[in-house]
Formats: structure tokens, sequence, C-alpha cells
């Protein structure tokens, strides 16, 4: 269950995981609202697995689509130096994906970022910055330090990161303590 006011909306990375995987592999989807429905799911997989923001996962996956690498880069947003990180497609994503997520290609990088979170909203109950504070709290909750976690999500800053993770862990303890 989402918490309504938590940074995270208390969003589970496996369970979103799951669950986007479910709208890519869905076969039955058909016409183009099924289809564009499970290529905006391949960009949310990208935004889950990365830590992303929309507008980058956006950017990743549309140079999947037309290089077909595993890897690519793409500029961090939010910063005014021209720094880049690498985005990792993740293996469950095949030809097929790729294709719906190219029939995107002619869209607007902006505008599919809108649409994106549109449909993550609408479809999924929850805003796509909630998938990345889901990947920063399940590395946390792995024990993975908070500078790592930093680099990898592009802030340049890591109060940011130490707030989310400890609040999160404090939670955690607070739990804990009183069941």
């Amino acid at each position: 269950m989402a918490r309504l006011y938590a940074w995270d909306r208390g969003l589970d990375y496996e369970r979103a995981r799951r669950e986007l995987l479910k709208i890519v592999r869905d076969r039955e989807a058909k016409g183009v609202r099924g289809l564009t429905r499970r290529a905006y799911a391949a960009v949310l997989l990208i935004q889950l697995t990365n830590g992303l923001r929309v507008a980058e996962a956006c950017e990743a996956a549309l140079k999947w689509a037309s290089t077909g690498g595993r890897e690519v880069k793409v500029r961090v947003l939010k910063r005014k130096d021209v720094y880049e990180r690498l985005v990792v497609i993740p293996k469950e994503l095949g030809g097929e994906e790729r294709r719906l997520v190219a029939a995107l290609s002619g869209e607007d990088p902006k505008r599919l970022a809108a649409k994106v979170k549109v449909f993550c909203k609408r479809a999924l109950g929850y805003n796509t910055h909630a998938l990345r504070y889901a990947f920063i709290t399940h590395l946390a909750r792995r024990g993975y330090p908070a500078q790592l976690i930093a680099k990898l999500t592009g802030h340049r800053k890591l109060d940011y990161i130490l707030h989310y993770t400890e609040k999160a862990a404090a939670e955690d303890v607070l739990r804990a303590l009183l069941t």
C-alpha cells in the first residue's frame, strides 16, 4: 500500500518491477492503446531499474530503440554541468519491446515524458518519481553506500541521498521496535 505523503510513496521495488513486467509482457494487448501501454511500461521499467528521472528514461529508451545497444549514455537533468550517466537496459526487454519503443521515436521527448507520467499516474496509481526513489530505497536496504547510490542516480549532493535513506532506515527501526 502506497503511503500518501512518504517521499518514496512506500513503493516496493520488486512489486513495481513485477507489475511493469506484467504489462510489458502482455501479448494480449492489441491496437494502438495496448501497444502504446506496453511501450510506456518498458520506459518505466528502464526508469525503475536505473533510478532515472522520467525524461532521462525516455531519452535512454529512444537511444536504445535506435541503436539496439544494451548500454546507453544519457545526460543527467537538473545539473548545470554536462554529466552523462550509463543506463543499462533490463535483460527482460527484447526485440519486440524495442520495436514498440521505436514506434514512439517520432514523438517530442518532452511530450513523451509527459505522456508516460500521465500513464503511470492513471494506470499504476503513483507518479514516476516514486520509481526513482523505490530504486534508491532498494539499494539502501541492500547495504550499498550512499556515495555509490548518489553516483548511480546522478545526485550531485550526498545530503539528499542521506536524508532519504536515513529516514527510511529510521522508519524501519521504529516499526521493528513496535512489533
